[in-house]
C-alpha cells in the first residue's frame, strides 16, 4: 500500500518504507521481522529514527545487548539525532539505555546515561513522568 508511492530509485524513500513496514510488523509482533526491516531502513536511510526503531525491537524482543549497542550508537553520533521527533521519545530512548545498562549490571554507564538526561532537561517540567523516573533511579545509585 505504501511502497508504490516511494520513488524505488531514492534510498531515503526506501528506507522511510521499510520504516514503516518494521513499525506494523513490531506493532503486530513480528519482531524479527521488524529488526530485519529497521536494519534495511538503516542501510538504505540511516537516522535517528530508524536506528531509535531497531533498538526498541531488540528491546521488545528481549535482546538488551544489541539494544544497548543500538541506543549507544544512536547517542555516539551527532547525525543520529531525533530532530522533529517529540522530545518525550528522546527522553525514554536514553532512560531505556540507561536501563539496558542496569540489566546488564554496568552501574557506572547507567550512572553517566541517567546524568546525560538530567542535564539536558534540568530546565524541563519536573513533572514530566520521564524525568520523575530517570530521577528516581538516579537517586537510588547515589
Amino acid at each position: 500500500m505504501i511502497a508504490p508511492l516511494a520513488d524505488p530509485h531514492s534510498s531515503e524513500q526506501v528506507g522511510y518504507v521499510d520504516l514503516l513496514k518494521g513499525d506494523i510488523a513490531l506493532a503486530t509482533g513480528q519482531r524479527d521481522t521488524a529488526i530485519e526491516l529497521f536494519k534495511q531502513a538503516i542501510k538504505e536511510n540511516s537516522t535517528g529514527i530508524s536506528v531509535e526503531a531497531l533498538a526498541r525491537a531488540y528491546q521488545q524482543s528481549g535482546d538488551i545487548d544489541a539494544a544497548t549497542d543500538a541506543y549507544a550508537s544512536m547517542f555516539r553520533s551527532p547525525d543520529l539525532s531525533l530532530s522533529g521527533v517529540p522530545q518525550q521519545r528522546w527522553v525514554e530512548a536514553r532512560y531505556t539505555l540507561a536501563t539496558d545498562y542496569a540489566a546488564r549490571g554496568d552501574q557506572q554507564k547507567e550512572r553517566e546515561t541517567l546524568e546525560t538526561l538530567l542535564n539536558l532537561w534540568k530546565d524541563a517540567d519536573p513533572d514530566l513522568p520521564p524525568l520523575k523516573k530517570a530521577k528516581s533511579e538516579y537517586a537510588k545509585l547515589q
